[in-house]
């Protein structure tokens, strides 16, 4: 019975014992911290001692840097050439424009009634003056387009002969490529060939168009000098509104009658260049 009141209080005590335990860490002894101490100067010791390492990063960082600034150059180099295309394109656009439009103000004035413009105005000098200067300075800005039209027409045939020699010497080697069974190689020069010929196709058109507006504008030109010249030749009779024999270069001013007259020795010039200076 002594025994076992012994037994209690010891497991009582050792229960007061486990639940007056702390959670808190003990504190580090001086001992441990002087250890700390030594193998940290150990480590920065070591480091100290050994050679800085290389850092690739760093060189890896240059060449992104390098490769993006290039290929944002080769985008900027692809943006820059579209907008020269574009702006080529737009230029050719406008100047077409410009021509059709030349084309229709000179044909207007061309088949503009003398006698009806006379009668319909108080000041018939003037009347006539003003349209001999408009005339005058239509045909020879219609001049200035002309040579600019024979000169593109030129470029454009030569063009399109160099790009039938392209697509010629093509074909040749395409034939051979065949022969030898180097059909791989072949592939990429009918790449080639479709590419030439589509080229060729958008030059024959321009070159036509250019041809054609040009020789609308060199027989207009024609006329618009004869009937400079016709009205230089009559300008009193014309003021004065008589009808007179028709004479040379004047069928289209609508003032004269039929009848028969000395014709004009007023040649057309092979280069479709007038003067109308002394007009």
């Amino acid at each position: 019975m002594r025994h076992r009141y012994l037994s209690v209080i010891i497991a009582c005590a050792l229960c007061v014992s486990g639940c007056s335990r702390s959670d808190k860490q003990p504190m580090p002894s001086v001992k441990n911290a002087k250890n700390a101490t030594i193998f940290s100067e150990y480590i920065l010791q070591i480091l100290r001692n050994r050679p800085d390492l290389p850092r690739p990063t760093a060189s890896l960082g240059v060449h992104i840097a390098n490769y993006s600034s290039q290929h944002y150059k080769q985008q900027i180099k692809g943006a820059l050439r579209a907008v020269d295309l574009l702006s080529t394109h737009l230029s050719e656009e406008r100047s077409v424009d410009d021509d059709l439009a030349l084309l229709q103000t000179l044909g207007g004035q061309l088949q503009m009634n003398i006698t009806d413009l006379l009668n319909a105005s108080a000041d018939r000098i003037g009347a006539l003056n003003q349209y001999t200067e408009t005339l005058k300075a239509t045909a020879q800005e219609a001049q200035r387009a002309l040579a600019r039209l024979r000169s593109r027409e030129e470029y454009l045939f030569t063009e399109v002969r160099s790009k039938k020699k392209q697509g010629s010497q093509i074909e040749k080697e395409i034939d051979k490529l065949m022969d030898a069974q180097d059909f791989s190689a072949a592939g990429s020069k009918q790449a080639d060939i479709r590419r030439i010929r589509i080229e060729l196709a958008e030059l024959e058109v321009k070159a036509e168009q250019t041809k054609s507006t040009a020789d609308t504008l060199e027989d207009m030109l024609f006329f618009a000098a004869e009937r400079l010249e016709a009205i230089s030749q009559n300008r009193e009779a014309i003021i004065a509104g008589i009808t007179v024999i028709e004479l040379p270069g004047t069928k289209e001013l609508g003032i004269f009658e039929e009848g028969k007259g000395k014709r004009s020795s007023f040649g057309k010039p092979k280069n479709g260049l007038l003067d109308f200076s002394d007009l």
